[in-house]
């Protein structure tokens, strides 16, 4: 509706000697001030030469007249006639139906008002279009989001949990704009964090016998604490943990070694780098280390996936830092004189800052795994555009890559871009804890919102299944961190609080999930209608149709506020996707829950047919929304 209004008024404008101006058109916040406004007027006024209002007023006429027009030559059983042609702008039939009338506000505003015929048609296409609506045909236009990207043998933190809250949602919302999406997960698989896992778990050797017959996530806590010893170490500064970061450098670079092997085994990889020769082959502590490895290894990403399944999300693609390192090593090299220069052992990139791309060791950094990674997306995907979701204490160190990946691969440095999202904190600014005092995992916070779901399950005494209850607790969960973590605009840190996320009457995930819930339990208690047939999983009437399409639905107000905003969510979907904003999305849901409760507080809904296709279109749009958020819908709650 927006773009053809859009198309509308530069057609209007080049009769007032204005080309290649798009107005900008937004959705007004107020239904008092109709269902769109424009500023075209205040921003062409230095241009024409002209008061904004007088712009206004012509603008408005030119409508008036064109509806006029239109009207008489679609009564006019001549009009299609030889020689006979509407104008350009009169080709805009539909919109120009559409439009009820425009208000012209000072200092120069156009509200421009819908019918409600319109308002009825959009909701018809709701209940016709079912999942689809809000959605366009996928298009010849590919984007990779890259998100998550959680370590092996450590353990799923906040931000692997933030990350992935938004990679998703980016990717669903793309997907609906009709992009063909790639979900990838890059992860460390080699480097010092590996290296003091493995040095733990060598001091843990004896419990590793033990832990491989422990459930999964048991497993993959271990490895965390294995990690926590090593890291521990290596911050002290006393003759112990010097010994330690000798043996943490050695291990090092059995681990690169023993993942380039397991990449020649698995994936039929061909070495870039030769590692072997910084490896001590005959002492038998490779072979060790290489089986913790492997062990290791498979245990985290075995464990990732199940949080992965939890939260929705599949990837098809994944990067471990063990080759596209050996790639950005060999890209460094070859650019050494050029990009890259020696200095003091290492291979550095001097930009706005001093960024070392191989160390001492001849090991390739984060920076040079960057750039390996990003030369390999684009040999294994013809990318549009490459979008990378992590935390922005980082921002800094991705202005370097992509500088220097300008230099080394320009074609994919352009079409990558960098989003960063903020912190997750307590609403005072410290460190989540769980409630034994530690911090907080990314699953022990879903783990912890799970608790308090069912908590409020057990006070309202609900007669569920346990089933039942497993299955919203879960949901919920997942919907009150997920929303409390899109809401807030990107970049901004969260303020998570548990007992806001999971409230059933407030701006939350499970307002939303509850409100879903409230219109089917209406839908099932509405009668069927002798003259009905099924579209999806809701009954329509004929005689409701013709209501929907006639020239006047009626609505009261409750009716139309919720009408009116159904019909903007495509162009909801559109622009979160094109600002980069699911936020944009959770205040829209939220708005329409808060507008139908109203509807249903104060009128009955049930026997009224067009009541219910505004229910229906209500809990087809919210689940529509919630599913582009990452959030699975629950029919009872």
């Amino acid at each position: 509706m927006k773009h053809n209004l859009q198309k509308l008024l530069q057609e209007i404008l080049k009769d007032m000697g204005v080309v290649d101006v798009t107005p900008d058109v937004t959705i007004s916040d107020d239904f008092h001030n109709g269902e769109y406004t424009t500023n075209v007027a205040m921003k062409l006024a230095k241009f024409l030469k002209k008061s904004p209002m007088e712009i206004a007023l012509q603008v408005s006429q030119t409508v008036n007249s064109l509806q006029l027009t239109v009207n008489s030559k679609r009564l006019d059983p001549n009009n299609s006639k030889k020689g006979q042609n509407i104008s350009e702008k009169e080709t805009y039939l539909d919109m120009l139906q559409a439009i009820d009338h425009i208000d012209v506000v000072a200092p120069g505003f156009l509200n421009i008002f819908l019918t409600e015929s319109a308002l009825g048609s959009r909701i018809e296409e709701v209940l016709k279009t079912g999942e689809s609506y809000g959605t366009v045909p996928k298009q010849d236009k590919h984007l990779m989001v890259e998100y998550t990207d959680p370590n092996p043998f450590k353990e799923f933190h906040m931000g692997h949990l933030y990350s992935n809250a938004v990679g998703e949602s980016l990717a669903r919302l793309y997907e609906a704009n009709g992009w063909q999406v790639v979900r990838a997960d890059y992860f460390g698989d080699v480097g010092m964090h590996v290296a003091k896992s493995i040095w733990g778990m060598m001091k843990k050797k004896n419990e590793l016998l033990f832990m491989k017959k422990k459930p999964l996530s048991d497993r993959a806590r271990w490895l965390g604490q294995c990690y926590a010893l090593g890291a521990s170490i290596y911050e002290e500064k006393t003759s112990e943990a010097e010994q330690a970061k000798e043996e943490m450098k050695d291990i090092n670079y059995m681990v690169y070694l023993a993942a380039q092997e397991f990449m020649q085994k698995t994936l039929k990889w061909q070495p870039q780098v030769d590692y072997r020769q910084h490896v001590n082959m005959e002492d038998g502590a490779y072979q060790k280390v290489k089986l913790m490895f492997e062990t290791g290894r498979a245990w985290s990403m075995d464990y990732f996936e199940t949080i992965f399944r939890r939260l929705g999300t599949k990837f098809d693609a994944y990067y471990p830092e063990s080759i596209v390192g050996e790639y950005g090593a060999k890209l460094v090299h070859e650019h050494i004189g050029r990009v890259f220069e020696e200095s003091e052992g290492a291979v550095v990139f001097r930009g706005t800052h001093t960024r070392v791309f191989l160390n001492s060791l001849g090991l390739p950094t984060y920076e040079a795994k960057e750039l390996g990674l990003n030369w390999k997306k684009s040999q294994d995907y013809q990318l549009d555009k490459s979008y990378i979701v992590t935390g922005n204490e980082i921002n800094e160190y991705f202005k370097v890559v992509l500088s220097a990946m300008s230099q080394v691969v320009p074609e994919a440095a352009q079409k990558t871009r960098h989003i960063g999202h903020g912190m997750v904190r307590n609403p005072d600014g410290s460190k989540m804890s769980s409630r034994k005092g530690n911090v907080l995992t990314g699953e022990g916070l879903l783990d912890e919102v799970k608790k308090s779901i069912y908590d409020i399950l057990h006070q309202n005494k609900s007669d569920y299944t346990k089933a039942e209850q497993d299955d919203i607790a879960e949901k919920a969960a997942i919907a009150a961190v997920k929303y409390s973590l899109l809401r807030v605009a990107l970049p901004a840190n969260v303020a998570f609080s548990l007992s806001t996320s999971v409230s059933f009457d407030g701006d939350s995930g499970p307002y939303l999930l509850y409100t879903y819930a409230r219109c089917k339990s209406v839908l099932r208690k509405a009668p069927p209608l002798s003259s009905s047939r099924r579209r999806g999983s809701e009954l329509v009437s004929k005689e409701l149709d013709s209501r929907l399409r006639g020239n006047d639905t009626g609505f009261n107000p409750e009716e139309h506020a919720l009408a009116r905003l159904i019909s903007f969510f495509p162009e909801i979907v559109a622009d979160a996707a094109e600002h980069l904003a699911p936020n944009t999305l959770c205040t829209y849901l939220f708005r329409l829950a808060s507008v139908f409760n109203a509807l249903y507080q104060k009128h009955q809904i049930v026997g009224e047919p067009q009541r219910v296709a505004l229910t229906a279109a209500t809990a087809q749009v919210l689940h529509n929304g919630l599913h582009l958020l990452g959030i699975a819908t629950v029919e009872r709650m």
